[in-house]
């Protein structure tokens, strides 16, 4: 009997088996390159920084953004390496359209907080906490008229932030 299972299964019973054993690494764990800071950037990128000059790193970088899809800043890159006054433009226009759209992305950031915060207040206590001190009542998410409290459950007859928010889930 034994002689015949072995000549039934010589095959797996003959094949080497190899198990990868893991093995750990003393120190700390290593992170991503982009979740690193400016710092431990600065220090694994120093020895391509000082071997590479300035206009093929440029170069590179301009042929990686357009491998990704990313045409127009490639062109931004060009057009910033190629003169030395433009890299200064770039900055200042930059900088005022970030102001101008910071303030309108913060107002609306408010506007869908507050709603939220309008909406579910009553139903979780941690969000009371974190109640803004203000009156946004002024605020059109939602009628307050339009709110149905029951012992279980509050129930918003017409929720437009909730509409809009599974519309762009599910279109």
């Amino acid at each position: 009997m034994q002689e015949r299972f072995l000549k039934d299964n010589r095959d797996w019973l003959g094949a080497s088996i190899l198990f990868p054993r893991s093995q750990t690494r003393r120190g700390r764990p290593e992170n991503l390159f982009v979740f690193s800071v400016e710092r431990t950037k600065r220090h694994k990128t120093s020895e391509s920084r000082k071997s590479t000059p300035l206009a093929v790193l440029s170069y590179a970088t301009q042929m990686s953004m357009r491998a990704s899809g990313k045409a127009q800043a490639s062109k931004v890159i060009q057009e910033i390496t190629t003169s030395p006054k433009r890299g200064i433009k770039y900055r200042r226009h930059m900088k005022r359209y970030l102001k101008v759209n910071n303030d309108k992305c913060y107002q609306a950031k408010m506007h869908w907080q507050c709603c939220w915060m309008l909406n579910y207040r009553d139903v979780n206590m941690k969000l009371s906490e974190k109640k803004p001190q203000k009156s946004f009542h002024h605020i059109k998410c939602f009628k307050w008229q339009s709110k149905n409290a029951t012992q279980n459950q509050i129930a918003l007859r017409s929720h437009p932030l909730l509409q809009k928010s599974v519309s762009k889930l599910w279109p």
